[in-house]
């Protein structure tokens, strides 16, 4: 088992608002479309706890932190996105599917980056000046602790995270899974943490 940074947190379904640094949850239901035209950020290789960069293109506003990037965090396993890409100091992160994700094609005795990935981190930028949308892409993902204890990957996810421009809205939009094993793919946990959070210490782990 990986010893990281494993976020507990708030609860969410489909759709979260932000107003005036604090958000209103409202959940909705529709079809879920994979997006095309993406950029990608794993390249057809396999991956483990990735690393990664995504411009936005427009400023966003988490709570009271804003950035134009956001990044992949290898101690957030995969299902987050940070403010900052520092492994110490305090930055802002939002958990759509906080668990410990990994390349449905991953072989251990090989290591990262090999050719043959199956599961894809990818994002597109959409729309025009003061009215863009940046979508991040999870797809076919698989879990670690399951790959780990026999070297199959029956259980997967999708889903994709949404941020409007200027009215700092953040959509989550939860796609087809299989999870049959839940104290196994979860940790012991009863399921993924999935929550916006203004602030991480990176140094202690905890919440500020």
């Amino acid at each position: 088992m990986k010893k990281y940074l494993l976020l507990t947190g708030l609860i969410l379904g489909a759709f979260a608002f932000a107003r005036a640094q604090s958000y209103n949850f409202t959940k909705t239901t529709g079809t879920y479309t994979d997006l095309t035209g993406v950029t990608s950020l794993t390249n057809n290789l396999t991956w483990d706890d990735p690393t990664a960069t995504i411009p936005l293109g427009f400023n966003l506003t988490i709570f009271d932190t804003t950035v134009s990037t956001l990044y992949f965090n290898e101690y957030f396993l995969g299902g987050s996105v940070m403010a900052s890409n520092l492994d110490v100091g305090r930055g802002a992160a939002i958990s759509i599917f906080e668990a410990d994700l990994m390349d449905r094609g991953y072989e251990f005795l090989a290591g990262d980056d090999q050719p043959g990935g199956l599961s894809t981190l990818s994002y597109k930028i959409e729309g025009t000046s003061g009215n863009k949308v940046a979508k991040i892409e999870w797809k076919n993902d698989g879990f670690y602790e399951e790959i780990d204890s026999d070297d199959t990957s029956l259980q997967f996810m999708n889903c994709q995270l949404w941020l409007y421009e200027g009215s700092n809205t953040v959509e989550m939009h939860y796609g087809p899974s299989n999870v049959t094993d839940v104290p196994l793919v979860y940790e012991d946990e009863p399921g993924p943490s999935i929550g916006i959070f203004p602030a991480i210490n990176m140094e202690t782990y905890l919440f500020e």
